[in-house]
């Protein structure tokens, strides 16, 4: 009895050990990301990727992981595809209600191109993403700038 007792401890332990399949799908996130830091112009295949998984998961019908959607609305940003970024960070607030995302925007986005940064920043501020400035007062932008910003 004490010997079965035994064994039947030692196989639910050995069990509570095994291998768990993975919560998400990162797909080739980890190698594209380090691609990407590497030389940024690999931009392109950096999206793809998070495209795939996105679709991936869509496909599989499991949740998209954590930061995923956002970090894929950061580079449609990037490109200038707004309404897209603000979609995709949309997405990630509905499914991750607890990233509290944060937008970082520099002084240069603000002076490159003035009405269409206001346009993303009013957007996004619309969706409930904080707009953080970053660097700002280091360049020639102007202090109106700042009383045109939803902060």
């Amino acid at each position: 009895m004490k010997r079965r007792l035994a064994l039947v401890t030692a196989a639910v332990l050995l069990a509570g050990c095994a291998t768990q399949q993975a919560k998400y799908d990162w797909g080739q996130h980890d190698q594209k990301l380090y691609a990407y830091y590497k030389a940024p112009a690999n931009l392109l295949e950096f999206s793809d990727a998070l495209s795939a998984i996105v679709k991936a998961a869509e496909t599989k019908h499991t949740r998209v992981p954590p930061g995923v959607y956002a970090e894929y609305g950061y580079l449609q940003l990037q490109a200038g595809k707004t309404k897209e970024a603000a979609d995709l960070f949309g997405l990630e607030a509905a499914h991750w209600p607890a990233a509290d995302l944060e937008v970082s925007v520099t002084e240069d986005a603000l002076e490159a191109d003035p009405e269409a940064a206001l346009a993303a920043v009013r957007s996004l501020a619309r969706l409930g993403v904080r707009v953080l400035l970053d660097g700002f007062g280091g360049g020639a932008a102007s202090l109106s700038l700042l009383r045109r910003l939803p902060l």
